[in-house]
């Protein structure tokens, strides 16, 4: 596709990103126009976050460009074989580094004539997301959070459950919300282990439990309501080795 070297392309304001030590994370905003992919999240490599960082000043296509091939040390057409496939992509794809899936949300550049309210141009530095020892892999966020409820008391709580004593991982009025994200009960909960678990869980003896735990590919919510608060590490009820739910949640 051909653009117009004229025309100022920005990266799309419904999207942001932050280092985060080992990647950078990108993630969409609360609300999102149809132009963009809502709910996204997703691992960067610092190399595609220093790109996207060149579109974030008030300059045309072109500039960009030629600003791009002093920086990244190559010519021409290669900066446009490399920038041109994320420039108003109408859908999400992945690249790849190594072996590791980097995936990009639709229209994360796009041309600033579709933006309708008034944008912030954020001259974000590309050596901000300058990272050693890249990590792809671990779901966890090395630096923060996306995401905290605190109580009323000042407790902090994992985002889905705060009623219960096993996802309280600290309390703000006494720790920094960094000294929460990285105490040893946030870390407990996100590295379960079987020790961790009660005989009576099937996942105790189960054999899928260190692929199934590393994923962390369940929901602590549905666990609750299909099983009780005292079978809180239970399976999700999604899962083909789930005991029959206790409070049926209408789950095929």
């Amino acid at each position: 596709m051909r653009y117009d070297k004229n025309e100022i392309y920005i990266l799309n304001p419904d999207y942001v990103m932050r280092n985060d030590s080992h990647r950078v994370v990108l993630f969409s905003r609360d609300k999102t126009s149809q132009l963009s992919t809502s709910h996204w999240e997703s691992f960067l490599h610092p190399l595609h976050a220093q790109i996207f960082s060149f579109f974030t000043f008030n300059r045309p296509l072109n500039i960009t460009v030629s600003l791009l091939e002093q920086y990244l040390k190559r010519d021409e057409q290669t900066v446009r074989n490399i920038v041109y496939p994320f420039i108003e992509n109408q859908q999400s794809f992945y690249t790849k580094y190594r072996d590791e899936k980097v995936r990009i949300p639709k229209n994360v550049i796009i041309s600033r004539n579709k933006i309708s309210e008034e944008v912030v141009f954020l001259n974000i530095n590309p050596d901000v997301f300058s990272c050693r020892n890249i990590d792809l892999t671990t779901e966890r966020n090395y630096l923060a959070p996306q995401m905290l409820t605190f109580m009323l008391n000042n407790s902090c709580v994992s985002n889905c459950i705060y009623w219960m004593p096993q996802f309280i991982i600290g309390d703000v009025s006494k720790q920094s919300i960094s000294e929460v994200w990285n105490s040893s009960d946030a870390h407990k909960l996100m590295n379960l282990n079987r020790a961790d678990i009660q005989e009576s869980s099937p996942c105790k003896n189960c054999n899928l439990f260190k692929p199934c735990f590393d994923a962390r590919n369940r929901c602590w919510v549905d666990i609750v309501k299909a099983y009780g608060k005292e079978n809180w590490d239970y399976p999700d009820p999604r899962c083909a080795f789930a005991p029959a739910m206790i409070n049926d949640l209408g789950f095929n």
